[in-house]
């Protein structure tokens, strides 16, 4: 999402308008795409630029997509630079009109995952023993990445 800073002129200068960056080689041209995966898998990276949905372009390469080339239990992973479902309560707006109408009516039950960035945080919660538990929690593997809370230390 920190690409639209300048506009997005330098990922289209430096990604869509090349062919090749650092030895590798570089078939994106637009600032969205479609991945088919194994087993029936599909990445839709949207471009929600700042208007906070798709435009007409990406709708009709994705419609094409889903019409020439998904079958109908295929699923599919909706990538987005922000989480409007999240945003949008909060900030009182409805956007992602034609992103939703193109998971509901076009993509039909396929979308089984939304991914998107933009809020900058990270939570896990998993089960840990506690001798204030009935029946004590296997505890989960120890991470130099985790910070166990308690209802003491919270």
């Amino acid at each position: 999402n920190h690409d639209w800073f300048d506009g997005l002129n330098t990922y289209s200068r430096f990604v869509c308008e090349r062919d090749w960056l650092g030895g590798w080689h570089l078939p994106q041209d637009t600032s969205f795409f479609a991945l088919k995966l194994p087993h029936g898998w599909w990445v839709l990276g949207c471009d929600l630029a700042l208007e906070h949905d798709i435009n007409v372009e990406q709708f009709a390469c994705f419609e094409a997509i889903v019409e020439r080339h998904m079958g109908p239990s295929d699923r599919v992973i909706v990538v987005t630079h922000e989480p409007s479902w999240i945003l949008d309560g909060y900030e009182g707006n409805k956007s992602e009109e034609k992103l939703q109408y193109l998971i509901t009516s076009i993509l039909k039950g396929r979308v089984v995952v939304r991914l998107a960035g933009d809020i900058h945080n990270y939570t896990r919660h998993s089960l840990v023993e506690s001798d204030h538990l009935s029946v004590p929690a296997k505890k989960q593997r120890p991470s130099k990445l985790s910070v166990q809370t308690t209802s003491e230390n919270v």
